[in-house]
C-alpha cells in the first residue's frame, strides 16, 4: 500500500510539471549555462552562498542570465545596473515576489517582505509610507546616536560579550521604532528572545526558494515521512516562535494604549489610527498593522546586527584602514566630542569604510523578484 501511494504522488508530480510547462509563454530568454535534462539547473545551484556561483556564471554568460529549477525558470541579474533597468524603470512589469510555500508555512505569510503584489502587499505598503517618511525618518536620528553611545560604552566594558551586546544594539532600534520598546531601561529579555528565534528559525529552512517545497509546493500536503518533506516539517516547528514575533509585541502595545502609556511607534501609531477609522475592507487592518510591524524588527534587528560583525572584521583584517578612519574622526572632533550623524558629509574616508562594509560581505546578498510578464 505504502509503495503504491508513493507511486501515485509521483505521477501527480509528473502532471503538474507538465501542467506548468504548458502554462509557460514561449518568449526569448537570456543566456544560460548547460543544464540536466529534467532537473535544470536544480545540481549546479549550491544550497549555501548561490551568489558566489551566480557570479561566476555571470563572466561567462553576462550579467543577466536564464536558468531553470526542474518546472521553474530563474533570472538572475548580476549587477546593480540590470537590477535597476529591469527592477526600477520597469517595475510595472515585475511588481511581485515568487511563492515561497516553506516561509508561509512558518508564520511570515502576513509579513510584507513575503507578500504577493496585491491589496494585503499594497495596504501594508501605505502604511510604511504614512509612518516612516523622510521627515519622520530623521526623527529617529536621535535615538541611533543614543543607542550608539550607549554600544561603544557597553563594547569597552564587557568586550567579551561583543556578540551579544552587537545583537542587543541591533534589535534595540528596531523594537523602538516597531514597538516603542526601550530595551535598556525597560527590563524585557523576550525580545532578545525573539530575536534569537527568528534568526536560528530564517537560516534553518535552507536557501528561499530552494527547498523541494519551494519547486514543488504539493510536497507541503505530503505525509512527513515522504521524501522531500523535511522542510516543511521543520517550518512548522517553527510557526510558534514566528507566530510569537508577531503577537507578543501586538499584545503588550495594545495593553499599554489601554492604559495610557503606550509610547510613539510604528505599532502605537497604525493602532490608533485603525480604532478611529469605520471598518473599510480597502483600509489596512489588524493583520495588515501586524504583519507590518513584524516586518520592521524581522528584518532591521538581523541586519543591523550583522552588518556591524562584518565591520569589526574588516578593520581587525585591514588596521591600516582602520587607523586612516581613526585619524579622519581625530582631525574633525579634536578630542572634544563624539561623532555625530550629521558629521557623514565630512568624513569622506570614513563614509568609504562604511559603503565597502556593504558591499564586501552583504548580509542579504540576494534578492527575490517575481517577473510577472517576460516581454
Amino acid at each position: 500500500m505504502e509503495t503504491f501511494t508513493v507511486i501515485l504522488l509521483l505521477i501527480v508530480l509528473a502532471l503538474t510539471i507538465a501542467l506548468q510547462r504548458r502554462k509557460n509563454f514561449k518568449v526569448p530568454l537570456p543566456p544560460s549555462p548547460p543544464s540536466d535534462p529534467i532537473l535544470g539547473h536544480l545540481r549546479y545551484i549550491p544550497s549555501e552562498n548561490p551568489e558566489l556561483q551566480y557570479t561566476k556564471w555571470a563572466k561567462t554568460y553576462g550579467d543577466v542570465i536564464h536558468l531553470r529549477v526542474v518546472n521553474r525558470s530563474i533570472i538572475v541579474l548580476n549587477t546593480a545596473e540590470a537590477a535597476n533597468d529591469l527592477l526600477e524603470k520597469r517595475s510595472w512589469n515585475y511588481s511581485d515576489r515568487p511563492y515561497f510555500p516553506i516561509f508561509e508555512l512558518m508564520g511570515w505569510g502576513i509579513s510584507m517582505t513575503f507578500l504577493r503584489y496585491g491589496k494585503a502587499f499594497q495596504k501594508q505598503r501605505r502604511l510604511f509610507q504614512e509612518y516612516l517618511s523622510r521627515n519622520k525618518v530623521e526623527k529617529y536620528q536621535g535615538l541611533q546616536t543614543t543607542q550608539a553611545r550607549r554600544l561603544a560604552l557597553s563594547l569597552a566594558r564587557c568586550k567579551d560579550k561583543r556578540e551579544d551586546i552587537l545583537r542587543e544594539f541591533g534589535t534595540s532600534i528596531a523594537v523602538r521604532i516597531a514597538f516603542g520598546h526601550d530595551m535598556y531601561s525597560e527590563n524585557d529579555p523576550s525580545y532578545n528572545e525573539l530575536t534569537r528565534d527568528n534568526g536560528y528559525a530564517m537560516t534553518h529552512c535552507s536557501t528561499p526558494g530552494a527547498t523541494p517545497i519551494d519547486i514543488f509546493p504539493i510536497l507541503q500536503y505530503f505525509p512527513s515521512w515522504f521524501p522531500g518533506v523535511f522542510f516543511a516539517n521543520r517550518a512548522r516547528e517553527f510557526l510558534p516562535m514566528i507566530q510569537k514575533i508577531h503577537d507578543y509585541p501586538l499584545a503588550q502595545v495594545q495593553q499599554q494604549l489601554l492604559e495610557g502609556r503606550a509610547k510613539p511607534s510604528f505599532l502605537s501609531y497604525h493602532l490608533e489610527r485603525l480604532q478611529q477609522a469605520e471598518a473599510d475592507e480597502s483600509r489596512p487592518g489588524l493583520v495588515d498593522v501586524k504583519g507590518a510591524a513584524s516586518s520592521i524588527f524581522g528584518a532591521g534587528s538581523e541586519t543591523i546586527w550583522s552588518t556591524l560583525s562584518v565591520f569589526i572584521l574588516a578593520m581587525v583584517l585591514h588596521q591600516e584602514c582602520q587607523a586612516k578612519a581613526q585619524e579622519e574622526l581625530d582631525n574633525l572632533l579634536l578630542g572634544s566630542r563624539l561623532p555625530e550623524l550629521g558629521d557623514r558629509k565630512v568624513l569622506p574616508y570614513v563614509e568609504c569604510v562604511v559603503q565597502e562594509t556593504y558591499r564586501w560581505l552583504p548580509v542579504v546578498p540576494l534578492g527575490a523578484q517575481q517577473f510577472v510578464h517576460l516581454h
